[in-house]
């Protein structure tokens, strides 16, 4: 268990490396923690000022799509680190941010991650449960089955499956991500303002990955 703290730990140091070569910034934090097969990566005061620069001029979407680009790329690199500094292989990455608290996650998997949790009490299981059904119901799909974990005792994850209205699907299929981001961006909206406490603690940040290809999303959030 030692081991594996300080892997992550050296793990942290070069993510935090990764990020400063190719933005010419690093992140004031970073901090990753490790749940069968998922690596989840929550990074705090990343923001350049190329892209303060763009949300100042209104230009978020862009700004957005730059982060994106960018971190992909990263995320290639990281790939090969990750694997060194833990002997797992992860083949999915995607990412969220959130430029109004300067923070955001990246995510990796691959094909035998478990989203299924049972260290979550049943209380707060059914509380959260029942909050994504109903801001679901209200602004989008509600999914036909979830799955959730608790990273760490600050971080939550669900995974949604088919949560895709039938007209996003149309949008994917013709490659119009575009309106499928600004959509999604309000969707989020919508948990930030719903959510409340969970745990007696408050919510300190949202975010949501889109896995438009299999009809899947995934909604995490961080606790104060």
């Amino acid at each position: 268990m030692e081991n594996v703290i300080n892997e992550i730990q050296e793990l942290n140091s070069t993510i935090s490396k990764h990020l400063k070569y190719w933005y010419g910034k690093g992140p004031q934090t970073c901090y990753s923690s490790l749940h069968e097969n998922k690596l989840i990566i929550h990074i705090n005061k990343f923001m350049t000022p190329s892209e303060k620069a763009l949300l100042e001029n209104n230009k978020e979407p862009l700004a957005y799509s730059f982060r994106t680009s960018v971190m992909d790329r990263i995320c290639k690199d990281l790939q090969a680190e990750i694997h060194r500094a833990l002997g797992i292989s992860f083949n999915h990455y995607a990412s969220d941010w959130d430029f109004v608290t300067d923070t955001g996650i990246i995510l990796f998997q691959n094909e035998q991650a478990n989203w299924k949790c049972e260290n979550i009490d049943q209380q707060t299981k059914h509380h959260i449960e029942n909050k994504v059904m109903k801001v679901s119901a209200n602004v989008h799909k509600v999914p036909t089955h979830l799955e959730m974990v608790m990273f760490n005792k600050r971080m939550f994850a669900v995974k949604c499956h088919e949560v895709m209205l039938q007209v996003e699907k149309i949008l994917y299929k013709k490659g119009h991500t575009d309106i499928l981001q600004e959509r999604a961006k309000e969707i989020k909206k919508s948990y930030q303002e719903s959510l409340g406490e969970v745990m007696g603690k408050e919510v300190k940040g949202v975010y949501m990955i889109w896995d438009y290809q299999y009809d899947q999303s995934y909604f995490f959030f961080y606790l104060r």
